[in-house]
């Protein structure tokens, strides 16, 4: 390889043919020879030695395109490599273990605390999770397959059954954009969605009753890339916005003292000892849950509570009618006989 490169450096300071006497310095760019009146009447004669020189200059620029052409192929494949490396990394940290975002999420609050609480989900009804968020659904919800084709800036995506009435469309990006989301109808045109909403908001909701057979995302700067999540869902029974509801069973409360509830939604928890949870599912379908979930049930988020050996606690959580989409609940704790 050494020997190669000096080869390299030296074909391209010498003083070459190629280099130095192009046929663009030759005046009418080196066709002169051939509207001479000798080439004309067929007795024009070329000396051997300039194909000659022409072959050895072709074959010194062929040598060195294959060399910078294979050490770009070798940095391309270095960097896809590493590019691959860090998609692995961040996929483990981020979409993998819950555990670990749920990690971060907590050394990031001003308070200290040490103990990510585990739970049992017991009971949901009218909603779906994904891999950071809960979103409303109903019990008519279907979820799309589809198949997505990047451009530039944009992204289409396909439904793989075709026409569909879609309704929610639920997309998490790795960064924050600025998006419009466009339905593709059945002769290609489109029908705005959405228009320069943030991405953060995650969930959109289509309020037309246009069939579409995909959808088209676009924003401002390039998304390509950046879909993280991606799920689109329809109706098959029409529309129907009811209460949301989860119910966490809190485990391994006994080795704390402190506990915070962290979410940033404006979703509604309130806190039930077992028997209080029996009685709530009773009532489930009633929608009326005023009797059991009242203000002094009620638990604010993002504040520190004394358990005070309290360790039998439900945590249920009440989506209203306005309320489409809220990041998971996080528990943490304080062991006790740390600070």
């Amino acid at each position: 390889m050494k020997e190669k490169y000096i080869e390299f450096i030296k074909q391209f300071k010498e003083n070459s043919l190629y280099e130095n006497k192009s046929i663009d310095n030759d005046e009418l760019f080196g066709i002169k020879e051939f509207l001479s009146e000798e080439y004309l009447n067929n007795n024009f004669y070329l000396d051997k030695n300039i194909f000659i020189k022409c072959k050895n200059e072709l074959e010194k620029v062929l040598f060195k395109y294959n060399f910078l052409l294979n050490f770009y192929k070798e940095y391309e494949n270095r960097l896809k490599n590493e590019i691959e490396k860090l998609d692995k990394e961040y996929f483990e940290l981020d979409k993998v273990s819950s555990l670990g975002n749920k990690f971060f999420s907590m050394k990031l609050l001003k308070e200290y605390y040490n103990y990510i609480i585990p739970y049992d989900v017991v009971y949901k009804k009218n909603l779906i999770f994904t891999d950071e968020s809960v979103i409303k659904s109903n019990e008519t919800l279907e979820e799309i397959n589809f198949t997505i084709k990047e451009e530039k800036n944009s992204v289409f995506i396909f439904f793989n059954k075709g026409l569909s009435n879609i309704q929610d469309i639920f997309i998490n990006l790795y960064n924050e954009f600025t998006i419009s989301i466009f339905g593709i109808k059945e002769n290609g045109s489109f029908e705005k969605i959405v228009s320069n909403k943030n991405s953060s908001d995650k969930l959109f909701i289509n309020t037309s009753s246009t069939l579409f057979k995909g959808i088209f995302i676009t924003g401002i700067g390039n998304i390509n890339g950046y879909i993280k999540e991606l799920k689109i869902y329809e109706y098959t029974k029409g529309i129907i916005r009811k209460n949301g509801i989860i119910m966490y069973k809190l485990k391994d409360l006994e080795k704390l003292n402190k506990i915070f509830y962290g979410s940033n939604s404006g979703t509604k928890i309130y806190k039930l000892k077992t028997k209080e949870y029996n009685e709530f599912l009773k009532i489930l379908n009633t929608d009326n849950f005023s009797s059991i979930l009242n203000e002094n049930k009620e638990i604010k988020k993002n504040i520190e509570y004394n358990l005070n050996g309290e360790n039998d606690i439900f945590i249920v959580e009440i989506f209203n009618q306005n309320t489409n989409i809220s990041d998971k609940l996080n528990f943490f704790g304080k062991v006790k006989n740390e600070n």
